[in-house]
C-alpha cells in the first residue's frame, strides 16, 4: 500500500487531537532545570560517599537524556509552535552531547526522515564494503558503531551519538546538494558547537574535577549509552534502499518496560515516529496500536534488548542492500534471517 494510503488509514483509528502540539511536555522538561541544579548544589558543596554522588549522576544523566527526547520531539513541531520554543528547547536538549540544534535539525529531521537507510545519503548509514575499503572516516565510524564485537564499539556506546553529531558538522561532505536544499547553516552549527565546548570546559574548571565528574562527564556517557542504544536498534537490521522511503519497511519499533518506556519517553516506537514525525510520543502507543490491527504483516515490532543483543552480534557495513559483511573476514550474514531468527513481535514485551 502505497505511504500516503498508510498515513490516511492511520488516521481514521486516532483522535484528531494527537496532532497538536503538546506544550506541556516542554514546560515539564524546563521545570526540571531545577533538579539538575539541586542534584550538582549537593555534588559541589557536600562532602558524601561515592554511591550518592552516583545516584545523583544518574539522576541529572536521566534528565539530560530527557531533554534530548524532548528536543527531539519540538524540533520536529511536536512541542511548540514557535521556532524560538523549539530551538530553546533543542538547545537545552543537545548542549550535553556537543551537537548544535542547526546540526541536529539537518542531521536527523532532513536527511535521515527525508532519506531513510539510502545509502550516502542518510546520514545514520554507516557504509559499504567499497566505502570501507575507501574510507578513513568510514573505517573510523564502523570500529565505534556498536557490532560483530569489535571492542572499540563498546566504547562507542558511551559517545557514538556525540561523535556523530560532530561527523555530520565537520565530515559529511556528501550533503553539500542536501545542505543547500535544507538551507543547513554550516559555519553558524560550528560556532555553536565551539561555543557548547567551551561552556563545559569553564564549567568544568569552576567546579573541580570531583564535581565535574558527576555533573558532567558521567551524565553525558549514560545519556549517550541511552541514546545510541535506542538509534542503532530501530533501522541498522533493515535493507538500504535508494528511491522508496516506506516506514514499515526501513524501520524498527522497540519495546521496553512499561517504566522505561515512561522514563525515555516512548521514544522506542520509532515506526510511528517516521509515520508521524511532527506527532508527540506521548501517542505513539495509539499508533502502534492501530499498526497491529491494521498492518500486522509489515509493521515489525521486537524488543529492545532482543535487537541490541542483534546489533552487538552483527556487522555495521553492507555488501548489498539486504546483506552485512565483516570486512577482515568477509563474512556475510542476511538481514532477513536475522529477523527470521526473532520473528515478529504481537505484543508488548518486557525487557
Amino acid at each position: 500500500m502505497e505511504l500516503h494510503a498508510i498515513r490516511n488509514k492511520l488516521r481514521e483509528s486516532l483522535p484528531s487531537d494527537v496532532f497538536q502540539p503538546q506544550p506541556m511536555r516542554g514546560i515539564a522538561a524546563i521545570l526540571l532545570i531545577s533538579i539538575v541544579i539541586a542534584c550538582s548544589w549537593i555534588i559541589i558543596q557536600y562532602s558524601l560517599p561515592w554511591y550518592v554522588y552516583l545516584l545523583l549522576s544518574i539522576v541529572i544523566g536521566q534528565i539530560y537524556t530527557i531533554w534530548g527526547f524532548i528536543a527531539h520531539e519540538a524540533l520536529h513541531g511536536a512541542i511548540f509552535q514557535s521556532n524560538f520554543g523549539q530551538y530553546f528547547l533543542g538547545y537545552l536538549g543537545y548542549i550535553p552531547f556537543l551537537i548544535s540544534p542547526l546540526t541536529w535539525k539537518f542531521w536527523h529531521c532532513q536527511c535521515h526522515h527525508g532519506y531513510t537507510n539510502f545509502v550516502e545519503r542518510d546520514p545514520d548509514f554507516v557504509g559499504t564494503i567499497e566505502e570501507f575499503s575507501k574510507s578513513p572516516v568510514t573505517r573510523l565510524r564502523a570500529m565505534f558503531t556498536p557490532g560483530t564485537h569489535n571492542w572499540f564499539s563498546y566504547i562507542g556506546f558511551f559517545c557514538l551519538f556525540t561523535l556523530e553529531g560532530q561527523y555530520v558538522l565537520w565530515f559529511y561532505k556528501t550533503d553539500s546538494d542536501l545542505a543547500d536544499k535544507f538551507g543547513f547553516n554550516r559555519l553558524r552549527a560550528k560556532i555553536e558547537t565551539i561555543l557548547m565546548i567551551l561552556f563545559w570546559i569553564l564549567l568544568g574548571s569552576a567546579i573541580g574535577d570531583r564535581a565535574s565528574l558527576y555533573i558532567i562527564v558521567l551524565p553525558m556517557l549514560l545519556g549517550n549509552f541511552i541514546y545510541v542504544s535506542y538509534i542503532l536498534t530501530q533501522h541498522l537490521l533493515r535493507p538500504t534502499n535508494s528511491d522508496v522511503n516506506h516506514p514499515l519497511h526501513n524501520t524498527i519499533t522497540v519495546t521496553i518496560n512499561p517504566v522505561l518506556a515512561f522514563l525515555h519517553l516512548n521514544f522506542g516506537y520509532h515506526v510511528e515516529h517516521h509515520l508521524f514525525p511532527s506527532m508527540s510520543h506521548q501517542f505513539a502507543p495509539l499508533v502502534s496500536q492501530a499498526l497491529r490491527q491494521n498492518f500486522g504483516n509489515e509493521y515489525v515490532s521486537l524488543p529492545y534488548l532482543t535487537v541490541l543483543s542483534l546489533i552487538i552480534k552483527t556487522p555495521r557495513i553492507h555488501f548489498d542492500s539486504e546483506t552485512l559483511i565483516v570486512p577482515s573476514s568477509g563474512q556475510k550474514v542476511k538481514l532477513s534471517e536475522i529477523l527470521s531468527e526473532v520473528g515478529r513481535e504481537t505484543s508488548q514485551p518486557t525487557a
